[in-house]
């Protein structure tokens, strides 16, 4: 997804829930918010190669990442409320692959055949796209008004990886020679990943989904308040296989207008 059709799509979000907020005349919610997640439940697991006898089972897990965003919302009843969400992962892609023999990584990480070491300069980086809804069981009070709520929200996770225009998922660049390793000789030789080949391009987008809950503490000064959100977000088909991580954030909340 190009860079202006991702904006379109959030302007026309964000119409849909103003519009909607404005017709009800219900109340506006904004959240600032920074966290993180963490390694993916599942494993991404892939071919197994047998060279001179020795068994490659390379496979990969969603690692953990930063993240930091935002979301604006409105109610469109008493205790529902959407919003969108648009926030970034600082390397939510780089996935950490392993061998069942040793752990080895790629020489190169590019289609380009960048030399070794010289990977390290390329990031794998993701941008989530999401709407969600929000049921809100209202206020109580326990020092301060709160607002427990669960949510729900579908969207789509775009790859941007720096400095490369794609980077390999599973094969790809080169391995140290199993051969040569046993033998324990000092100068590594390194072979072709014998790995079936994945790659990942810049600006790959995923489905996700996301489902989970947290708590508002309302209007703590002024319109500022505080929002802790947690929960679990699902990639389906991430080519062929299903990821899922919890994610954990929290940040400043502003709300005004009146439910």
């Amino acid at each position: 997804m190009s860079r202006l059709l991702f904006a379109r799509v959030l302007f026309v979000l964000l119409l849909i829930v103003a519009s909607t907020s404005m017709l009800q005349a219900q109340a506006w919610e904004g959240y600032l918010f920074g966290g993180a997640t963490t390694h993916s439940n599942n494993v991404f697991k892939h071919d197994s190669v047998v060279l001179n006898g020795v068994t490659f089972e390379e496979t990969a897990r969603m690692p953990s990442a930063a993240t930091f965003g935002g979301k604006l919302g409105g109610f469109v009843t008493e205790n529902f409320s959407i919003d969108g969400n648009l926030s970034w992962y600082n390397h939510l892609f780089g996935l950490s692959n392993r061998t069942g023999v040793f752990v080895f990584r790629p020489v190169t990480n590019t289609i380009a055949g960048i030399a070794a070491g010289a990977d390290d300069e390329i990031k794998t980086r993701a941008l989530l796209w999401e709407a969600s809804g929000n049921y809100n069981f209202g206020e109580h009070t326990v020092g301060a008004r709160w607002t427990p709520y669960l949510v729900f929200g579908v969207g789509g996770i775009t790859a941007r990886v720096k400095n490369a225009d794609s980077v390999f998922v599973t094969g790809g660049g080169f391995i140290k020679n199993p051969l040569y390793t046993n033998a324990g000789t000092p100068v590594a030789q390194f072979i072709p990943n014998p790995v079936s080949v994945r790659i990942l391009d810049n600006n790959d987008t995923f489905f996700t989904f996301s489902y989970g809950g947290g708590f508002k503490a309302l209007r703590l000064a002024g319109p500022a308040g505080f929002r802790f959100d947690v929960r679990g977000r699902t990639m389906p088909n991430f080519f062929g296989d299903s990821m899922t991580w919890a994610e954990f954030t929290g940040g400043l909340t502003l709300s005004w207008g009146e439910r």
